[in-house]
C-alpha cells in the first residue's frame, strides 16, 4: 500500500514539474513594468502625470502585441497573451493613479483627454484583433476580452471628468429664503 502511494506521489511531483517548466503556471513574482518604467513612475510625484506615463507604457504593450501578431513565430500567441496581461495590469495601475489624482486635486484636463483619445485607439485595435482570425488565438482569447473590458471601464470613468463628485452634488434645499 505504501509503495503505491509513493509511486503516485512521484507522478504528481513529475506532473507539477512539467507544468511549471511549460510555463503554464504564472510566475508570482513577475513584474508587469520594465525597470526603466518603474523608475519613471517612482520619480513622478504628480498622480496626473503618472496617468500619462501609464498610457505610454500601455501603448508600448499594444505595439508589442501588433508586432507579435505580424510574426510567424510559433510562440506569438504566448507573447500576445503576456503583453495583454501586462496591458491589463498597467490599466489597473492607471485607474489607481487616476483615483489618486482626483484625490490630490491634480491638474486633470490633459490626462483625461489623453486617456479618452488613446483609450479609444487601444479599444479600436483590441476589437479589431478580437475579430481577426490569428494562429494562436486560444493562447490569449480571455486576456484579450479582459483588456477590452478594462479599457471600456477606464473610458467610462474618464467620461465622468476630472472630479465627478462635484457634478453629483445637489445644492442645499433646506436653506432659509433670502431676507
Amino acid at each position: 500500500c505504501w509503495s503505491i502511494l509513493v509511486g503516485k506521489a512521484r507522478y504528481i511531483v513529475f506532473f507539477f514539474a512539467l507544468l511549471g517548466a511549460s510555463g503554464a503556471v504564472a510566475s508570482p513574482g513577475r513584474e508587469f513594468l520594465e525597470p526603466e518604467e518603474i523608475s519613471a513612475i517612482r520619480k513622478e510625484q504628480d498622480a496626473g502625470k503618472r496617468v500619462l506615463l501609464y498610457l505610454t507604457f500601455a501603448k508600448r504593450r499594444i505595439e508589442q502585441v501588433k508586432d507579435a501578431t505580424a510574426s510567424k513565430d510559433f510562440g506569438a500567441g504566448e507573447a500576445i497573451q503576456s503583453n495583454l496581461a501586462d496591458y491589463n495590469s498597467i490599466f489597473d495601475a492607471l485607474a489607481d493613479s487616476l483615483a489618486n489624482a482626483r484625490e490630490q486635486r491634480s491638474q486633470m484636463s490633459k490626462p483625461i483627454q489623453e486617456l479618452q483619445r488613446q483609450g479609444t485607439e487601444f479599444l479600436t485595435y483590441l476589437q479589431a484583433l478580437a475579430k481577426t482570425a490569428t494562429r494562436n488565438k486560444d493562447d490569449y482569447r480571455f486576456t484579450l476580452e479582459e483588456a477590452m473590458d478594462t479599457t471600456k471601464d477606464e473610458l467610462a470613468d474618464a467620461k465622468k471628468g476630472a472630479f465627478p463628485e462635484v457634478k453629483e452634488r445637489k445644492p442645499p434645499s433646506d436653506l432659509p429664503s433670502s431676507p
